[in-house]
C-alpha cells in the first residue's frame, strides 16, 4: 500500500520539524516548507488535493514548554523551611518548687483591648479571668493591634502585685515569648481550656 505524502507548511521551523517527525513515526511521508511561496508550483498538474482529517492538533509551543516546566518543578523535592538561628537567654536564678508554686498562672479571655494614650508600646486589656474580671496593661502594642487580641484566650500571671504603667493600673501580666528577630509573640493556650483554669 502506497504511503500518503503530506506537505507541512508553517512559518515556525521548530513546529514543522516536530510535525514531520511525528508523521514519519506514524508511517507517512512528509515534506516541510516554511512558506507557501517555497512550494508553489511543485505539485504535478494532475494531482488532486483532498482535505484530510486532522492528524495532530496544532501545538501551542509556549504552552507546552510552560506545562513541562511546571512538571519539572513539581517533581523537584521541596526544601524544608529552616528555622532562624536563635540563642536562648541565660537561665534565671534557680528556684525551688515552693517558690515556683507561688506563681499563679491562669487562662483568661480578652474582652476589650485599646491603646494606652501617650504610649506607643502599651495596650490596655479587659480580661475575663473567671473571678470577676480584671485590667492588665501589656507592652505588646508594637506587635499586636487591639482587634488581633479581642476574643482570644491568653496566659495570665494572676497573682502579680498591681502596678501602674503610664498612670494606668495593671493587675497581672500576660505571658509572651521572644522571637529570634526581636518580635514578641503572645502565648495563646488551647481554646478548649475554660476561663480561670490554673496552669501548672
Amino acid at each position: 500500500m502506497a504511503k500518503h505524502k503530506i506537505l507541512v507548511v508553517d512559518d515556525e521551523e521548530s513546529l514543522c520539524e516536530i510535525l514531520q517527525f511525528n508523521l514519519e513515526v506514524e508511517g507517512y511521508e512528509a515534506d516541510v516548507a516554511y512558506s507557501t511561496a517555497a512550494v508553489f508550483g511543485t505539485l504535478p498538474a494532475n494531482v488532486t488535493v483532498h482535505k484530510g482529517d486532522i492528524i495532530f492538533p496544532r501545538i501551542d509551543v509556549e504552552k507546552e514548554i510552560d506545562e513541562l516546566n511546571q512538571l519539572i518543578l513539581a517533581a523537584q523535592p521541596k526544601e524544608e523551611p529552616q528555622e532562624p538561628e536563635f540563642t536562648p537567654q541565660p537561665l534565671a536564678e534557680e528556684i525551688d518548687i515552693d517558690t515556683f508554686g507561688k506563681t499563679d498562672l491562669r487562662v483568661a479571655k480578652v474582652l476589650e483591648c485599646e491603646k494606652v494614650k501617650k504610649s506607643k508600646k502599651l495596650l490596655k486589656l479587659q480580661l475575663d479571668d473567671g473571678m470577676g474580671g480584671r485590667q492588665v496593661v501589656s507592652g505588646i502594642a508594637p506587635w499586636y493591634k487591639p482587634e488581633d487580641l479581642i476574643g482570644k484566650k491568653i496566659v495570665l500571671v494572676a497573682n502579680l502585685k498591681p502596678a501602674k504603667l503610664c498612670g494606668v493600673e495593671s493587675c497581672g501580666m500576660i505571658c509572651a515569648a521572644d522571637m529570634p528577630n526581636g518580635d514578641v509573640k503572645v502565648i495563646f493556650p488551647d481554646e478548649s481550656l475554660p476561663v480561670g483554669s490554673k496552669i501548672r
